[in-house]
């Protein structure tokens, strides 16, 4: 999805929840919800350099793990394996 989206939209997604609990922050998100494309991109890049992004990525990466561990516990053909471990690192790393 574009970057940028969930901010345009006020849908509250993690990397927005992290941000919401930073008061610096409460102005430059307010407008980038009401503003256009600038006023995005300077969020973006403000969470970006209070390292939101990283946390954020760091957080998908330890929730991959963990369900790969789970699916190592599990009886499950060769396949189906297969495509639930594809499918847990996909979703880690969407956002990369």
């Amino acid at each position: 999805k574009p970057a940028g989206s969930d901010l345009r939209r006020g849908k509250k997604s993690f990397p927005l929840l992290l941000a919401a609990e930073r008061p610096e922050l409460e102005g430059l998100l307010t407008a980038a919800t009401d503003g256009g494309a600038p006023q995005v991109e300077t969020a973006i890049a403000r969470m970006a350099e209070l390292g939101l992004r990283d946390r954020t990525l760091a957080e998908a990466a330890a929730h991959a793990q963990r369900a790969l561990a789970a699916i190592e516990g599990l009886s499950l053909d060769t396949n189906a394996r297969h495509d639930l471990e594809a499918l847990a690192r996909r979703a880690a790393a969407r956002q990369r």
